[in-house]
This record gives structure tokens, C-alpha cells and sequence, in this order.
């Protein structure tokens, strides 16, 4: 590990050969793998977030456990600064202007202005334009580790279905049936414990067996009364609270909706049906191999993709089949063994330039390198077909909020293994 000093300036005084002095112009705060964090740059930081919090009148720690947050999270940005190099990640200066439009756009300026006001609020340009570059690189570093960490099951967008087409105005029907295990308005103890038992010997029992209604009175026929009924088609409006409670927690045709308790007894529900919340649009979807090669510290992209140039060429002069070369190249652990097999997949939810590339292909041809956050690809399109969909909206919504929500956990643990991976030292007075 490399040892930083302290960064001294010899400044020269006077025109004779006199002993030159030694000023110290900066310091090493921390050490963080082959990185440093200089002073400066925790006071620069320390100053940004006090004027912050001054111009919003809010309130700050006491100084010493500011200066370590500061610390913390420029540790943190000096860790990903790193392995975006070694990943060989950059933007470029067309992206960057890009993202600086969109910012002045979205603040109603134009980019002189935006410079104006950055001036007024006390912010360097070019550094404002460094922690945007790094910003955008650190997303895409995110998201070229993060991204394949989430996988999130049909079952589990389906489950909020009813509830956000509740929620969005587009109002759900259910079909409802139900089963009272009624109790008197001061149960005993005893009548409790025995309601309590029958009932989840019923949910139990419900979850196993086709008929809902049969089933209760099969197996109710003892000293407990049981009231068995079919609520029909009902909006959560016209429900007990208590049911909506539980029916906007998620739930889906043919679900029993464990054991509810009301003033009246306990309620087992089952929802036969949902109507109401129902979107039909016709997607385009494709059939899709791939061959996945990624960028190293000694591999660049223009070797990359020169590679797969050479493997699309033998693929189509006949001297190798795609599913061969996928098999034996391909560095996707989970397609290669299938010949690069993507199977189906929506034209909505594939990567862009994915898409773009596609445009231009007909059915069996072999794409030229694409890149993605995941590498490098060629592409290969064996089948499209139409697709009639209902419920989109509903789940299309559901599938970001669950993913957002997984995205930003899996970005956290990711943050912390690599920052539990670094060596890092803190060269500061107040640790």
C-alpha cells in the first residue's frame, strides 16, 4: 500500500540562492485503496453543506460528526471512482453537455443562466461539472453491478395489481365470498381460543381444497356456528374498512385472504374474482440470442467489439453456428449453456440501443456489436410475435415500484461490501 506525505509547494523567494521555503498548500485526509481525499476537498464539502443548510434554515450535527459524514461519503465516492476505472467506464462530453441541457431545461434556464446562477450561489463551474461527471459515472457503474442482483417474479407484480388500480382511480371490483365465525359482543376466554382455532383450521383447510363454500360446511358441522355467504361483486368503497385493509395489501383471483377479526367474529374471505382493473394493449415481443464479452483493465472496447466483428463474420460465412460460438465465447454464466438463448422478452423492456439494433434486423440475421451496461453483445433475432395484454398499467407500475424499492436496497449492500473490501485510513484530528 502506498504511503502519502504531506503534499508541500517550495516557493522560491528573493532573485539570490537562499534557502527556498516549505509551505503546505494541502493534506491527505484519508487514505482509500490507491486514492487519497485531500482536505481540501472535506472543506469544500464541509462549506457546500453548511451554506445548504443555511440558505434552508436547517439544522446541522455538532462538527466533528459533520466533518466524518463528509468524510464518509467521499470515501464512498473515492471507492467508485476507482472501480469505474478499472471496469474502464467514462462519459463522454456529448453525454455530459447532454445531461447539463436537461438540467437547465428542467430548471426553466438556459445553460448561461444555469452558469449565472451557480456563480451567485457560490459553486465553481468546472467543479459543479466534475461532480456531475462523476454522478453520471457512478450510475452507470451502479448499474452495470446491481442491475442483474434483482429478479423479481410475475407472482409478486401481480399481487399489486387491485391495489394500485384502486389507488389510481381506475377502481377494482372483487367477487367475494365469506365465511363468520361469529362471536358474542364479550367473548370469553375460552370462546376466543376456540373461535381462534377453528378459523385457522379453516384458512388451512381452504388453502387445500377447491370449494370454498363446500368446504365450510363440511367442516363446521360441530357446537360452533358458522355463517357461510357470497358477498358478489363489491368496490372497496363498499366494504368494511378492515377488509379494504387487507385486500389493498395485494391480492389476486382464487386468493384466500388469511383470518380477519372484527367486532362480530373472525371473517375468512376469498376472492373469486377482480374486474375493473383490467388495461388491454398489443406488446411486440422477440425471441433473442446473444453473445455477452465484457471490458477488463487490459481488454478495451475496440478489442471487444473487433472480437465479436471476427465471431459475426464465422457466423455467417457458415464456419461456426451462433449456438456453438455462445457456448463456447459467450460470458453470460446464465444463457451461454443455452446457446445464448434469451427466449421472449417484451421490446419495451430491453435496453435501448437492444432495440434500436433489433430495427434493423430480419428474422435469424446476426446483429453487429452492441453495447449495453452489461459489455458488449451480438445479437441474434430468431422469432417476433404480438401479444395481447391486459392489466399493463397496473403492472408496469408495480414492476418499477418493486423494482425501485429492491434497486435501492441492492444498491446499499452493494455500496457496503465494497466499502467493507477497502483499505482505508483516516489521517484526521478528529478520529
Amino acid at each position: 500500500m502506498k504511503h502519502y506525505n504531506t503534499l508541500i509547494l517550495v516557493l522560491a523567494f528573493g532573485a539570490n540562492s537562499t534557502l527556498a521555503m516549505s509551505q503546505v498548500i494541502d493534506q491527505v485526509a484519508v487514505v482509500v485503496d490507491n486514492g487519497i481525499v485531500i482536505e481540501s476537498d472535506v472543506n469544500s464539502m464541509l462549506a457546500a453543506v453548511m451554506r445548504g443548510a443555511q440558505k434552508f434554515n436547517q439544522s446541522l450535527p455538532a462538527y466533528a460528526t459533520l466533518r466524518r459524514q463528509v468524510c464518509d461519503q467521499l470515501i464512498m465516492d473515492n471507492i467508485m471512482f476507482q472501480l469505474a476505472q478499472r471496469a474502464n467506464l467514462t462519459i463522454s462530453n456529448e453525454q455530459l453537455d447532454q445531461n447539463f441541457d436537461n438540467i437547465s431545461a428542467n430548471n426553466h434556464m438556459t445553460n448561461d443562466q444555469l452558469r449565472r446562477h451557480l456563480v451567485y450561489d457560490g459553486i465553481d463551474y468546472n467543479t459543479y461539472r466534475m461532480k456531475i461527471y462523476k454522478n453520471m459515472l457512478f450510475c452507470e457503474l451502479r448499474n452495470s453491478k446491481v442491475l442483474r442482483r434483482i429478479a423479481i417474479a410475475p407472482q409478486e407484480v401481480n399481487v399489486l395489481v387491485p391495489q394500485i388500480a384502486y389507488q389510481t382511480g381506475n377502481s377494482a371490483e372483487f367477487n367475494l365470498s365469506q365465511i363468520l365465525i361469529p362471536l358474542p359482543e364479550n367473548p370469553t376466554y375460552d370462546q376466543l381460543n376456540k373461535a381462534t382455532a377453528l378459523a385457522n383450521y379453516l384458512v388451512k383447510l381452504s388453502k387445500s381444497r377447491a370449494i370454498f363454500t363446500k368446504l365450510a360446511i363440511t367442516d363446521s358441522a360441530d357446537q360452533q356456528p358458522i355463517k357461510v355467504g357470497k358477498m358478489g361483486w363489491k368496490k372497496l368503497e363498499e366494504l368494511p374498512s378492515l377488509f379494504v385493509t387487507r385486500l389493498q395489501q395485494g391480492t389476486q383471483k382464487e386468493h384466500i385472504i388469511d383470518t380477519i377479526h372484527s367486532g362480530v367474529g373472525f371473517h375468512i374471505l376469498k376472492v373469486k374474482d377482480i374486474r375493473g382493473c383490467h388495461q388491454t394493449i398489443t406488446e411486440i415481443e422477440v425471441n433473442l440470442r446473444h453473445i455477452l464479452l465484457h471490458t477488463s483493465m487490459v481488454i478495451t472496447d475496440q478489442q471487444v467489439s473487433f472480437t465479436l466483428d471476427d465471431i459475426a463474420s464465422k457466423i455467417k460465412s457458415g464456419h461456426i453456428g451462433f449456438n456453438t460460438a455462445a457456448k463456447q465465447l459467450s460470458e453470460d454464466p446464465f444463457s451461454s449453456p443455452q446457446g445464448g438463448n434469451l427466449g421472449w422478452s417484451s421490446t419495451l423492456a430491453l435496453d435501448p440501443d437492444f432495440r434500436a439494433a433489433l430495427r434493423q434486423l430480419k428474422i435469424n440475421e446476426v446483429s453487429t456489436p452492441v453495447h449495453s451496461s452489461f459489455g458488449w453483445h451480438l445479437l441474434q433475432l430468431i422469432d417476433i410475435r404480438k401479444v395481447v395484454r391486459t392489466n399493463v398499467a397496473q403492472q408496469d407500475q408495480s414492476y418499477r415500484l418493486q423494482f425501485n424499492c429492491r434497486f435501492a436496497e441492492e444498491s446499499q449492500t452493494w455500496m457496503q461490501e465494497k466499502r467493507a473490501l477497502a483499505y482505508v485510513k483516516i489521517i484526521d484530528k478528529y478520529e
